[in-house]
């Protein structure tokens, strides 16, 4: 398939060099948006709004809701007004809306006077919901009857007027001021009696969002519920949208994005990272790594501290490296699950002590286990079994602290509103650096005092 393709799009570049302008818009026609954007990219930048104007008109609004934001600018610069006017007009309107908030303001306010006025008041509707909301994800076109409608009626309605909406899978039941009362889908609708009511069949156990939940509510409420679209509600429990299926595909996309960034300590959003600037993934990357190294230099402080424990047992210092870096290991394992539980639902801000006693024990049998293991090594191969006992227990000590931080920090910042994933694992990798070395040498100055160091510091 994927050689077919390129076949395609050098047979398209071969068309337009040719200027067989009828046989290339034939060729076209049968064409997915998704192959139809490869081909343009494929294509010098002149030839792609070329190409771009032989699309039929759904089909090119399809392909540049599926463009980036940098890819849609430098076409609308490539379009006649008229042509840019036609484009926005033929976009659903949850894919203009999302075009538009990514534009500058200034190119916003040009192409929003390009509208008919009916889209343009649609378009300043959608925009002036909060940004992450329901509102604005959501598209105003979606089917909606009255309760006292007949089966056959609401049948012959679809075929004749709705076949435009973006999803006819659910039928909306509203009253007569468009409150939200009731649901069916679509199957229910085929398999009823022609001469039924809609109020005799409808669902009256509606699930809905308002317009200024957010967007990953939205998702996780249709994943809990398997819906294919969701309806939102003003604060009044009018009707004024849907989120469909594929933009909540979208959200998932982009949340998960987001959280992986912040993972990586990381922040900003998408970005394709084939067409990025060098600057562009600097600035993307350098503000956590300067917060990291500033951090990572309160290390070098700890050690200077506890200078005379290494110069008076210089052995001391060759578990460093692996006590911290183990902690860092486990702190960051525990983050990375407690950021995924929250993502998915799977625990709330209520089962923190919950999960705080269950990651006391998988601490200690983790810390167990590496402090047995790092205490036979040292005993057998030095000979040397209070050292060896010492740094086993720092070891537990450090295993269990970080599994603890590592639970407790994602809790924290749930608990005030900011997003859990900003516990990255650098971030709790660096933090246990420091804690690490801490435990490690008080607990070495505790136990090895009196026998190895001269009555201590």
């Amino acid at each position: 398939m994927v050689r077919a393709m390129h076949i395609v799009s050098l047979e398209v570049q071969e068309m337009l060099e040719r200027r067989l302008f009828r046989e290339l818009k034939e060729a076209l026609q049968g064409l997915y948006p998704s192959d139809l954007l490869d081909i343009l990219r494929d294509l010098k930048p002149e030839n792609r709004a070329l190409l771009f104007r032989l699309l039929p008109k759904d089909k090119a609004a399809d392909v540049f809701a599926e463009m980036h934001s940098e890819e849609q600018e430098d076409l609308l610069n490539r379009l006649t007004d008229e042509k840019v006017a036609e484009l926005l007009k033929n976009m659903a309107p949850d894919d203009r809306t999302e075009f538009l908030e990514e534009m500058p303001a200034s190119v916003v306010t040009r192409l929003i006077r390009l509208l008919p006025p009916e889209e343009r008041r649609e378009a300043l509707t959608l925009l002036n919901y909060p940004p992450n909301s329901a509102g604005r994800i959501m598209t105003p076109d979606y089917v909606a009857v009255r309760p006292f409608m007949r089966v056959q009626e609401v049948l012959d309605r679809i075929r004749r007027v709705e076949f435009d909406k973006e999803t006819i899978y659910y039928i909306y039941v509203i009253d007569e001021r468009r409150r939200l009362i009731g649901v069916l889908s679509l199957r229910e609708l085929l398999l009823a009696e022609p001469s039924e009511s809609i109020e005799a069949v409808m669902n009256r156990a509606v699930i809905a969002v308002r317009t200024t939940d957010d967007q990953e509510t939205v998702v996780h409420l249709m994943k809990r519920y398997d819906l294919l679209a969701m309806p939102v509600v003003d604060a009044e429990d009018r009707l004024v949208g849907i989120v469909t299926i594929d933009d909540a595909m979208d959200v998932l996309e982009e949340e998960a994005t987001e959280d992986i960034y912040k993972l990586g300590a990381m922040e900003g959003s998408e970005i394709d990272y084939t067409r990025a600037r060098p600057l562009e993934l600097y600035k993307k990357r350098i503000a956590w790594l300067t917060l990291l190294f500033v951090s990572e230099s309160l290390t070098s402080t700890v050690i200077a501290h506890y200078e005379h424990l290494i110069a008076r047992m210089a052995i001391l210092a060759a578990w460093i490296p692996l006590l911290i870096g183990t902690g860092g290991n486990v702190g960051s394992q525990i983050t990375t699950l407690i950021v995924r539980a929250f993502a998915t639902g799977q625990i709330r801000i209520r089962d923190f002590l919950r999960v705080l006693w269950k990651e006391v024990q998988v601490g200690l049998l983790i810390g167990v286990s590496m402090g047995l293991y790092i205490w036979l090594r040292i005993a057998v191969f030095r000979h040397d079994p209070l050292v060896a006992f010492s740094v086993g227990v720092a070891m537990v000590l450090i295993a269990l602290t970080a599994n603890l931080i590592g639970v407790v920090l994602p809790f924290l910042f749930r608990r005030l509103g900011v997003d859990p994933a900003v516990t990255s694992s650098p971030f709790i990798a660096t933090l246990m650096d420091v804690t690490g070395l801490l435990i490690y040498f008080n607990v070495v100055e505790w136990l090895l005092r009196d026998l190895h160091l001269g009555g201590g510091s």
